[in-house]
């Protein structure tokens, strides 16, 4: 068997080189932990920034919904009115083509009545006079 202290001997050696080969390595792992974290730390802060953007968002579109929910209203107000102006041209319009339609059948009776030979000789027939006496004694 072999020597208990060489054993540990070479159990120390084979640790010492062990450690020597590791130490690079080990070294590469703490710079690339660091850049790990501050990578990490520079994504922190982005993820900062754009949560507080997003809150800026969210509030600016709250007011926005509540803007086009005031507007909303506002439009159906709006076509109400419209909708009762709508039925009260379209009454006047009416009103307008029968009062139309009754002037001109009135126009066509006052012109048959000027051209009617019996009603036009006798109203221009009479003296202005005549016709006042007679209209003030009628309507006694």
């Amino acid at each position: 068997m072999a020597n208990p202290n060489s054993v540990t001997r070479r159990t120390v050696v084979a640790l010492l080189l062990l450690f020597a080969l590791a130490a690079p390595a080990l070294g590469d792992d703490v710079a690339k932990k660091r850049q790990v974290d501050a990578k990490i730390s520079h994504l922190q802060g982005s993820l900062a920034a754009t949560r507080k953007s997003e809150a800026v968002l969210r509030s600016r579109i709250s007011a926005l919904d509540n803007r086009i929910g005031s507007l909303e209203t506002q439009v159906g107000s709006a076509s109400l009115q419209l909708a009762s102006l709508q039925r009260d041209l379209s009454y006047r319009r009416q009103r307008l083509a029968d009062l139309t339609r009754l002037f001109r059948l009135e126009t066509r009776r006052l012109d048959a009545l000027k051209k009617s030979p019996r009603r036009s000789t006798s109203c221009s027939a009479r003296p202005r006079s005549t016709r006042r006496s007679t209209s003030s004694t009628t309507s006694t």
